[in-house]
């Protein structure tokens, strides 16, 4: 015990222990979030989608010079695309990372491609809109892109080297019991968030056929996500059946 207690404490004078060795050290602690479990994966999920958010913001900001919402939730800064990404990716490249870095980046590239056209093609079903459209030679029915393939791989090497490590550090600091609690308290935010983002979706496409409504609830979202408060959320987001753009 007390060789790995020393172990560990020399883990964490390096910069990154590898994940192997974070595993190790999950399992001594009879951790609240081991390995690639359900608990470990809603972390993921909001890791990377608070990272997409800024790399989509800081995108924007070197395309644009201005600040525009990234996010996919009404009140929280998560971007749904990246958050499944993340989850998705995690559970594939785990298993992937003990073959080569290559191996890491390519499969990074097909994944995150499949996953962003899968992403896009479910809004264009349920809310009838798109938030982003490719055009060029490289673009898959403007879902996806074969040029932005190589950005995926390249984050997929970045998370799988660099942030899920650093992740799974951070989480090994918090309490146990501190750790239940707080995962499942921002389970319930991230749910309620899910399902108040759904329905102002649904009320602002269905305000395009129909401004009135005897629908309590949707009474409510109109005072509370009227269509200037969904454009300012939202800006990138058009419907497919008018042809209206909010940006």
């Amino acid at each position: 015990m007390q060789k790995r207690m020393k172990t560990w404490d020399s883990m964490n004078r390096r910069l990154l222990p590898s994940l192997n060795q974070i595993e190790v050290e999950e399992e001594r602690r009879a951790h609240f979030a081991p390995g690639v479990g359900s608990c470990k994966l809603f972390w993921v999920f909001l890791a990377a989608g608070a990272f997409g958010v800024l790399l989509e913001t800081l995108y924007c900001f070197w395309r644009t010079g201005g600040i525009e919402s990234r996010a996919t939730f009404v009140w929280l800064p998560l971007n749904m695309v990246y958050g499944v990404a993340g989850v998705i990716m995690t559970m594939v490249l785990y298993r992937v990372r003990k073959y080569s870095l290559v191996m890491v980046f390519f499969v990074g590239m097909i994944l995150g491609c499949v996953i962003e056209f899968l992403c896009s093609l479910v809004q264009e079903q349920v809310f009838q809109s798109v938030s982003w459209r490719y055009s060029g030679p490289t673009n898959l029915h403007g879902r996806t892109s074969l040029k932005y393939a190589v950005v995926w791989g390249l984050l997929a090497l970045l998370w799988m080297e660099v942030l899920y490590p650093l992740l799974s550090v951070a989480l090994l600091k918090i309490p146990q019991k501190t750790g239940r609690i707080l995962t499942a308290v921002l389970l319930l935010i991230l749910l309620l968030n899910m399902a108040v983002t759904f329905i102002a979706v649904r009320r602002w496409v269905g305000r395009k056929v129909e401004a009135e409504t005897s629908v309590q609830i949707f009474q409510w979202v109109d005072v509370w996500f009227p269509d200037s408060r969904m454009e300012q959320l939202f800006p990138n987001l058009r419907f497919t059946r008018s042809g209206d753009s909010t940006s």
